[in-house]
C-alpha cells in the first residue's frame, strides 16, 4: 500500500502484517491519496485523505476480489548474420561421421560430397598414387 502527499507527491509505502493491518509513522499534517494493492485482488484507491497533527486517522479497507488474469511472453533469439565475409561454412561433428552411410570406406575426403554447394569428390585424394 502506498500513500501519496497530494500537496509535495511524495510517496510512502508500507505493508500488512499477517493479521492486515497496517502504519504509516510520523506522516506530516496534509491531504493524501491511499492505493492498495494486491495479488487476485482489485485495487483500492481512497483520495483526499485528510491527516492532523497529534491525531491517529484510521481507513478499514476491505479488497475484492478481482478477475485472474494471464499473460504469456514469447521471445526468440534471432540468429546472427555473418555480413562481414561472403565464404559459406558447414560443420559435421564427431557423431553424425559416425553415424551417416558413406560409400564404399570412411574416407574424411568424402565427406565434402555432403556439404551444400561444394563441388563433388570424384576420386579421393587420399592413398592416390603420383605418376
Amino acid at each position: 500500500m502506498t500513500i501519496t502527499n497530494r500537496g509535495t507527491s511524495q510517496t510512502r509505502q508500507a505493508s500488512t502484517d499477517e493479521n492486515g493491518r497496517y502504519t504509516f509513522s510520523n506522516v506530516q499534517a496534509g491531504s493524501y491519496d491511499l492505493a492498495v494493492t494486491a495479488d487476485g485482488f482489485s485495487g483500492y484507491i481512497e483520495e483526499n485523505v485528510e491527516v492532523t497533527v497529534n491525531r491517529v486517522r484510521r481507513s478499514d479497507i476491505t479488497l475484492e476480489v478481482g478477475s485472474v488474469t494471464e499473460s504469456v511472453t514469447v521471445a526468440a533469439d534471432a540468429l546472427a548474420l555473418q555480413t562481414e565475409k561472403t565464404d559459406v561454412n558447414s560443420e559435421l561433428g564427431s557423431k553424425e561421421v559416425v553415424n551417416m552411410p558413406l560409400p564404399n570406406y570412411r574416407n574424411y575426403q568424402s565427406l565434402i560430397n555432403l556439404v551444400p554447394g561444394a563441388t563433388p569428390a570424384s576420386v579421393p585424394e587420399f592413398g592416390r598414387q603420383l605418376a
